[in-house]
């Protein structure tokens, strides 16, 4: 039986893609509908209110969720101007959903949110994460998130595919 991930703020389906390759069957949820782009199941709905069926089984709960206020607190142009700080609720509802799931989880984020989450347990370049992260050490390197315009924001976000291969190879159960 093929493993299953639950892909919260799923965006452009960076994590599903990655878990796909690998043989994992993967659900993606987000408030904007990417389905036709997405690899395996989507689920459209607003995460701050979803609730998942308790008898969804999943083996790993992974989310991105929107990183621009963190981002924002990180700039010290920004910081000038005193800025309210950050929602924590996308963040929180993404590790209840893996809790009543009773699934690990793992949440992906920018450095800067570390300023009000806590210090990641491990980043790949600008994507810095938090949760059940085993030691990472994939392949290759990162490319810098500007190197793309600001006008091409989603695929700024998408998280590389190396990275999502190689923890779905780690995270796989056995």
């Amino acid at each position: 039986m093929k493993p299953r991930l639950l892909d919260l703020f799923c965006g452009l389906h960076g994590w599903s893609e990655g878990f796909a390759q690998e043989g994992w069957n993967t659900i993606g949820v987000d408030w904007i509908n990417t389905s036709k782009t997405a690899p395996g199941q989507f689920i459209q709905a607003d995460l701050a209110i979803w609730q998942p069926d308790q008898s969804l089984a999943v083996d790993l709960v992974i989310a991105s969720p929107p990183c621009q206020e963190f981002s924002r607190h990180s700039m010290p142009w920004t910081r000038r101007k005193n800025p309210p700080l950050p929602s924590k609720v996308l963040w929180t509802r993404a590790i209840q959903i893996a809790t009543r799931l009773n699934a690990p989880w793992i949440l992906e984020n920018v450095k800067g949110a570390q300023m009000f989450m806590g210090r990641s347990q491990a980043n790949y370049g600008p994507f810095h994460l938090w949760g059940m992260v085993p030691m990472l050490n994939p392949a290759g390197r990162p490319l810098p998130k500007e190197r793309l315009s600001s006008q091409r924001q989603a695929e700024r976000a998408k998280v590389p595919r190396e990275l999502a291969v190689w923890l779905a190879r780690v995270m796989r159960p056995n």
